[in-house]
């Protein structure tokens, strides 16, 4: 590859964002990033990978003790959605809530915990999310 930059670097990270092997493309490319003083917010992408690789304990150590900054909606939704994917219940429920103080009329958020809920059989707790959606009127 002539020219490593940015732009390309995602685009290899995209297409094995669901490997292990994305985490040592996120640091080669944080090595270019660096080099080209570019700002770091590094984290962002680091838990997205994490967590996208089923790595999601480690994800949620990166938020709550790594984070250099409050987590905003795009970290705790990347979170959640990782959960979804890999069934994580407990730290669903962890990143549903701090996702629904950031964005508490965003409807997708209610239904990716109500997809981790109905994935386990828990339908008590599907019954509980969508009665909060009704609530809030979503």
């Amino acid at each position: 590859m002539p020219e490593r930059d940015v732009v390309s670097w995602n685009s290899i990270i995209s297409g094995h964002s669901k490997r292990p092997e994305a985490l040592l493309y996120f640091e080669q490319m944080m090595k270019v990033v660096n080099e080209k003083e570019v700002p770091d917010r590094s984290e962002n992408g680091t838990v997205c990978l994490h967590g996208r690789s089923g790595l999601i304990y480690e994800a949620f150590n990166l938020i709550v003790e790594r984070m250099e900054f409050e987590a905003g909606p795009t970290v705790w939704g990347a979170l959640l959605y990782a959960c979804s994917v890999h069934g994580n219940i407990e730290t669903g429920e962890i990143a549903g809530r701090n996702f629904f103080e950031l964005e508490p009329d965003n409807r997708h958020n209610f239904k990716l915990l109500m997809k981790i809920y109905s994935n386990a059989g828990r339908w008590e707790d599907v019954e509980r999310v969508r009665h909060m959606m009704l609530d809030r009127g979503l």
